[in-house]
Protein backbone atom coordinates (compact mmCIF):
# COMPACT_ATOMS: atom_id res chain seq x y z
CA UNK A 1 0.00 0.00 0.00
CA UNK A 2 1.10 3.54 -0.64
CA UNK A 3 2.88 5.49 2.04
CA UNK A 4 2.21 9.23 1.97
CA UNK A 5 4.55 10.04 4.86
CA UNK A 6 4.03 11.60 8.22
CA UNK A 7 4.57 14.78 10.14
CA UNK A 8 4.61 14.90 13.91
CA UNK A 9 3.34 18.43 14.52
CA UNK A 10 3.54 18.47 18.30
CA UNK A 11 4.37 15.92 20.92
CA UNK A 12 4.55 16.20 24.69
CA UNK A 13 7.62 14.34 25.92
CA UNK A 14 7.98 12.99 29.44
CA UNK A 15 10.61 15.22 31.04
CA UNK A 16 13.37 13.41 32.91
CA UNK A 17 12.75 15.59 35.94
CA UNK A 18 9.45 13.73 36.35
CA UNK A 19 11.30 10.42 36.42
CA UNK A 20 12.29 8.82 39.71
CA UNK A 21 14.83 6.06 39.09
CA UNK A 22 17.61 4.29 40.94
CA UNK A 23 19.90 7.28 40.59
CA UNK A 24 17.68 9.89 42.26
CA UNK A 25 15.23 8.04 44.48
CA UNK A 26 17.13 8.08 47.79
CA UNK A 27 16.64 10.92 50.28
CA UNK A 28 18.41 11.29 53.65
CA UNK A 29 17.31 13.61 56.43
CA UNK A 30 18.09 13.95 60.12
CA UNK A 31 15.67 14.65 62.93
CA UNK A 32 17.18 15.20 66.40
CA UNK A 33 19.93 12.57 66.58
CA UNK A 34 18.20 10.17 64.22
CA UNK A 35 19.27 9.89 60.58
CA UNK A 36 16.62 8.50 58.24
CA UNK A 37 17.08 7.14 54.72
CA UNK A 38 14.00 6.82 52.53
CA UNK A 39 13.43 5.79 48.94
CA UNK A 40 10.81 7.25 46.64
CA UNK A 41 8.90 4.84 44.43
CA UNK A 42 10.71 4.56 41.10
CA UNK A 43 8.34 5.41 38.25
CA UNK A 44 7.23 8.21 35.92
CA UNK A 45 5.33 10.93 37.78
CA UNK A 46 2.69 13.17 36.20
CA UNK A 47 3.64 16.39 37.97
CA UNK A 48 5.82 18.04 40.60
CA UNK A 49 2.86 17.86 42.98
CA UNK A 50 2.90 14.07 42.64
CA UNK A 51 6.60 14.02 43.51
CA UNK A 52 5.94 16.28 46.51
CA UNK A 53 3.17 13.96 47.71
CA UNK A 54 5.40 10.90 47.34
CA UNK A 55 8.25 12.53 49.28
CA UNK A 56 5.87 13.61 52.05
CA UNK A 57 4.35 10.13 52.25
CA UNK A 58 7.72 8.39 52.49
CA UNK A 59 9.04 10.84 55.11
CA UNK A 60 5.97 10.38 57.32
CA UNK A 61 6.21 6.60 56.94
CA UNK A 62 9.50 6.60 58.89
CA UNK A 63 9.05 4.87 62.21
CA UNK A 64 9.07 7.32 65.10
CA UNK A 65 8.76 10.40 62.90
CA UNK A 66 5.79 12.33 61.55
CA UNK A 67 4.88 15.90 60.74
CA UNK A 68 6.50 16.40 57.33
CA UNK A 69 4.78 18.53 54.70
CA UNK A 70 6.13 18.86 51.15
CA UNK A 71 4.63 21.32 48.67
CA UNK A 72 5.48 22.58 45.19
CA UNK A 73 4.84 26.20 44.26
CA UNK A 74 3.92 26.51 40.56
CA UNK A 75 4.68 30.26 40.68
CA UNK A 76 8.21 30.10 42.09
CA UNK A 77 8.85 26.58 40.68
CA UNK A 78 10.33 25.55 44.01
CA UNK A 79 9.68 22.89 46.63
CA UNK A 80 9.19 23.61 50.32
CA UNK A 81 9.86 20.86 52.86
CA UNK A 82 8.42 21.65 56.28
CA UNK A 83 8.45 19.69 59.52
CA UNK A 84 6.78 20.00 62.90
CA UNK A 85 10.27 19.67 64.41
CA UNK A 86 13.58 20.89 63.04
CA UNK A 87 15.24 18.60 60.50
CA UNK A 88 18.46 18.59 58.50
CA UNK A 89 18.37 17.75 54.80
CA UNK A 90 21.51 15.76 54.03
CA UNK A 91 21.83 16.26 50.27
CA UNK A 92 25.64 15.90 50.25
CA UNK A 93 25.33 12.61 52.11
CA UNK A 94 22.56 11.56 49.72
CA UNK A 95 24.77 12.30 46.72
CA UNK A 96 27.58 10.25 48.24
CA UNK A 97 25.05 7.41 48.50
CA UNK A 98 24.52 7.61 44.73
CA UNK A 99 21.35 9.71 44.55
CA UNK A 100 21.07 13.08 42.77
CA UNK A 101 17.69 13.95 44.27
CA UNK A 102 19.00 17.41 45.22
CA UNK A 103 18.86 18.36 41.54
CA UNK A 104 15.35 16.98 41.15
CA UNK A 105 14.12 19.10 44.06
CA UNK A 106 16.07 22.24 43.10
CA UNK A 107 18.50 22.25 46.03
CA UNK A 108 22.25 22.78 46.04
CA UNK A 109 24.39 19.72 46.60
CA UNK A 110 25.05 20.41 50.28
CA UNK A 111 23.71 19.44 53.66
CA UNK A 112 21.10 21.84 55.01
CA UNK A 113 21.33 22.82 58.67
CA UNK A 114 18.53 22.11 61.09
CA UNK A 115 15.35 24.08 60.41
CA UNK A 116 11.60 23.55 60.34
CA UNK A 117 11.31 24.85 56.76
CA UNK A 118 13.55 24.28 53.75
CA UNK A 119 12.88 25.83 50.34
CA UNK A 120 14.61 24.97 47.07
CA UNK A 121 17.73 27.00 46.30
CA UNK A 122 16.97 26.89 42.58
CA UNK A 123 13.94 26.44 40.37
CA UNK A 124 13.12 22.86 39.47
CA UNK A 125 13.47 22.53 35.70
CA UNK A 126 10.32 20.61 34.81
CA UNK A 127 9.15 22.41 31.70
CA UNK A 128 7.24 20.55 29.00
CA UNK A 129 9.10 20.28 25.74
CA UNK A 130 7.66 20.13 22.25
CA UNK A 131 9.18 18.80 19.08
CA UNK A 132 8.38 19.40 15.44
CA UNK A 133 9.71 16.46 13.52
CA UNK A 134 9.73 16.35 9.72
CA UNK A 135 11.64 13.66 7.86
CA UNK A 136 11.12 14.53 4.21
CA UNK A 137 13.07 11.51 2.94
CA UNK A 138 10.72 8.91 4.44
CA UNK A 139 7.71 9.33 2.12
CA UNK A 140 10.02 9.67 -0.91
CA UNK A 141 11.92 6.49 -0.12
CA UNK A 142 8.77 4.57 0.78
CA UNK A 143 7.22 5.26 -2.63
CA UNK A 144 10.40 4.87 -4.70
CA UNK A 145 11.08 1.31 -5.94
CA UNK A 146 14.39 -0.45 -6.52
CA UNK A 147 14.98 -2.73 -9.56
CA UNK A 148 13.53 -5.66 -7.61
CA UNK A 149 10.29 -3.76 -7.05
CA UNK A 150 10.87 -3.25 -3.34
CA UNK A 151 10.60 0.07 -1.56
CA UNK A 152 13.91 1.86 -1.16
CA UNK A 153 13.01 2.27 2.49
CA UNK A 154 13.24 -1.50 2.92
CA UNK A 155 16.95 -1.33 2.13
CA UNK A 156 17.63 1.98 3.86
CA UNK A 157 17.73 2.67 7.59
CA UNK A 158 16.95 6.13 8.95
CA UNK A 159 18.14 6.72 12.51
CA UNK A 160 17.15 9.81 14.50
CA UNK A 161 18.25 10.27 18.09
CA UNK A 162 20.66 11.76 20.58
CA UNK A 163 23.59 10.58 22.64
CA UNK A 164 22.48 12.54 25.71
CA UNK A 165 19.41 11.69 27.75
CA UNK A 166 19.79 14.47 30.33
CA UNK A 167 22.41 17.09 29.46
CA UNK A 168 22.19 18.72 32.90
CA UNK A 169 23.58 15.51 34.44
CA UNK A 170 25.60 14.49 31.38
CA UNK A 171 23.60 11.28 31.49
CA UNK A 172 23.38 8.82 28.61
CA UNK A 173 20.40 6.98 30.09
CA UNK A 174 16.91 7.11 28.57
CA UNK A 175 18.03 8.02 25.06
CA UNK A 176 15.13 8.84 22.68
CA UNK A 177 15.78 7.09 19.37
CA UNK A 178 13.69 6.67 16.22
CA UNK A 179 14.39 3.95 13.66
CA UNK A 180 12.67 3.90 10.27
CA UNK A 181 13.03 1.61 7.27
CA UNK A 182 15.45 -1.27 7.02
CA UNK A 183 12.72 -3.83 6.55
CA UNK A 184 12.11 -3.94 10.28
CA UNK A 185 8.70 -4.47 11.81
CA UNK A 186 7.62 -0.98 12.88
CA UNK A 187 4.63 0.64 14.58
CA UNK A 188 5.70 0.12 18.19
CA UNK A 189 7.45 1.89 21.04
CA UNK A 190 10.14 -0.01 22.94
CA UNK A 191 11.09 1.15 26.42
CA UNK A 192 14.39 -0.54 27.20
CA UNK A 193 15.99 -0.37 30.60
CA UNK A 194 17.03 -2.33 33.61
CA UNK A 195 18.07 -1.54 37.18
CA UNK A 196 21.00 -3.89 36.65
CA UNK A 197 24.31 -3.16 34.97
CA UNK A 198 23.37 -5.30 31.96
CA UNK A 199 20.85 -2.85 30.54
CA UNK A 200 20.93 -2.38 26.73
CA UNK A 201 23.31 0.19 25.28
CA UNK A 202 22.78 2.46 22.29
CA UNK A 203 25.75 0.67 20.73
CA UNK A 204 23.75 -2.57 20.86
CA UNK A 205 21.23 -0.95 18.54
CA UNK A 206 24.04 0.16 16.21
CA UNK A 207 25.27 -3.44 16.03
CA UNK A 208 21.79 -4.61 14.99
CA UNK A 209 21.56 -1.90 12.32
CA UNK A 210 24.98 -2.77 10.91
CA UNK A 211 24.20 -6.49 10.83
CA UNK A 212 20.90 -5.75 9.08
CA UNK A 213 22.89 -3.94 6.38
CA UNK A 214 25.16 -6.95 5.94
CA UNK A 215 28.09 -5.65 7.97
CA UNK A 216 29.51 -8.45 10.10
CA UNK A 217 30.16 -6.42 13.21
CA UNK A 218 29.77 -7.78 16.74
CA UNK A 219 30.89 -4.77 18.78
CA UNK A 220 30.63 -1.00 18.83
CA UNK A 221 32.53 1.05 21.39
CA UNK A 222 31.73 -0.60 24.76
CA UNK A 223 28.73 -2.50 23.36
CA UNK A 224 29.16 -6.15 22.42
CA UNK A 225 25.60 -7.44 22.08
CA UNK A 226 22.73 -6.58 19.77
CA UNK A 227 18.99 -6.02 19.85
CA UNK A 228 18.18 -8.51 17.10
CA UNK A 229 15.59 -10.25 19.25
CA UNK A 230 13.56 -7.02 19.39
CA UNK A 231 13.72 -6.26 15.67
CA UNK A 232 12.15 -8.76 13.31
Amino acid sequence: KNVIGFRLVKSTLQNLHYTIHGGNSTFIFKEASNTHTINLTTKLYDSEDDIATELQTQMNAVSGYSGATVAYDSNTLKYTISSSSSIELLFADTTNAGSSIYRLLGFNNENKSSNITHTSDNTADSSIHYVDLIVNEIPYMACKKNPQGKSLLDDTIILLGTGMGDASRHSNANLPTLVAGGGFKHGSHLALGSPKDDHPLLGDLYITLMQKLGIEQNSFSNASRNLNQLFS
